[in-house]
C-alpha cells in the first residue's frame, strides 16, 4: 500500500477536521469545552487512525482502523446534530454532507480492504 496521503478519504477527512476546528471557534465558551473538545476529538481521530493503519503490516489491521475512523465518523455526525438541537450551532447542510461525503468514502474503503483480504482467503489452495 502506498502512504496515508495518498487516500483520497485521508484528504477529504483532513479538510473535515479543519473545517469542524473553524466551527467550534464560534461555540460559546461553557460549549468550546466539553462538547467542541469532544467534536475536535472525534473529527482529528478519523485522518489519524487512516493514517496510523495505513502503517500496519497487514490488511486486517488497516481495516480495524478503517473500521475506527468510521466510528469516529459515525461520533462526528452524532455530535454535530446534538449542537443543531442544542440550538448551539445553525443547521449546515455543507458541513452535513461533507461528513456524508466522508463516511460513504470510509464504508468504501473498509469493504474494498475486508474484500481483498476475503478474495485472497477464497483463492487460496488448500494446504495438505
Amino acid at each position: 500500500m502506498r502512504g496515508h496521503r495518498d487516500l483520497v478519504v485521508w484528504q477529504a477527512s483532513k479538510r473535515l477536521a479543519k473545517r469542524v476546528y473553524e466551527l467550534t471557534k464560534s461555540l460559546p465558551r461553557e460549549d468550546l469545552y466539553t462538547i467542541g473538545s469532544q467534536i475536535r476529538r472525534a473529527s482529528v481521530s478519523i485522518p489519524c487512525n487512516l493514517a496510523e493503519g495505513s502503517t500496519r503490516r497487514s490488511k486486517k489491521e488497516f481495516a480495524h482502523f478503517v473500521s475506527i475512523a468510521r466510528g469516529s465518523c459515525a461520533e462526528l455526525q452524532t455530535l454535530i446534530e446534538l449542537c443543531v438541537e442544542f440550538g448551539i450551532v445553525a443547521d449546515d447542510a455543507e458541513l452535513s454532507g461533507e461528513i456524508d461525503e466522508v463516511a460513504r468514502m470510509l464504508f468504501g474503503l473498509e469493504r474494498s480492504v475486508r474484500d481483498v483480504r476475503a478474495s485472497k482467503v477464497q483463492t487460496s489452495e488448500p494446504e495438505n
